[in-house]
């Protein structure tokens, strides 16, 4: 809860980063703002996706309704009801799969916009709006550290160590 490295979720370009180095934030304000189109695509392709398989559903459960009412006039086989309540079955498995996917696809596009999780300072930013990013490891964006929470390695001499007291605020010169 120290620090916060932040990436981009997909590869795409910073559209807005609201602090600067060294500037303090608060919890909760946006830190960087991507733009990646191909998040917003896949977004709309899934929630069609979803609308797809409903229709389907709802195909299916009128089917299987019609199939029901012709077997009991006698003119339906028990067969074709199998047959349609398995369709029914099938359809509304794909209506799962195709929500899980779109519900993946929004929380994939909402980490387009971050926002900082603590209260804290950004001690480096290693990217402008405008820039292309890659989501990888090894192109982080912006660092966010919380000064309060900091842990500090130092080397002290041994005439010294009479002097550090834990508890203690102490001064580190560079």
């Amino acid at each position: 809860g120290a620090e916060l490295v932040v990436m981009a979720p997909a590869p795409g370009r910073i559209a807005e980063i609201k602090a600067a180095e060294g500037e303090a934030v608060r919890a909760g304000d946006v830190l960087v703002r991507f733009d990646i189109p191909s998040l917003a695509a896949d977004v709309a392709s899934k929630k069609a996706a979803v609308t797809q398989a409903s229709a389907r559903v709802e195909q299916a459960r009128a089917n299987l309704t019609r199939v029901s009412s012709l077997q009991t006039q006698g003119v339906a086989a028990q067969r074709e009801v199998e047959d349609a309540r398995r369709q029914q079955s099938e359809a509304e498995a794909d209506l799962e799969q195709a929500r899980i996917g779109a519900d993946a696809a929004v929380t994939l596009a909402d980490r387009a916009v971050v926002r900082a999780p603590f209260n804290g300072v950004v001690a480096k930013r290693l990217h402008n709006p405008g820039d292309l990013v890659d989501s990888a490891a090894g192109d982080p964006v912006l660092r966010l550290v919380d000064p309060s929470k900091i842990q500090v390695t130092a080397t002290v001499a041994g005439a010294d160590l009479s002097r550090v007291v834990v508890g203690h605020s102490a001064q580190v010169r560079v």
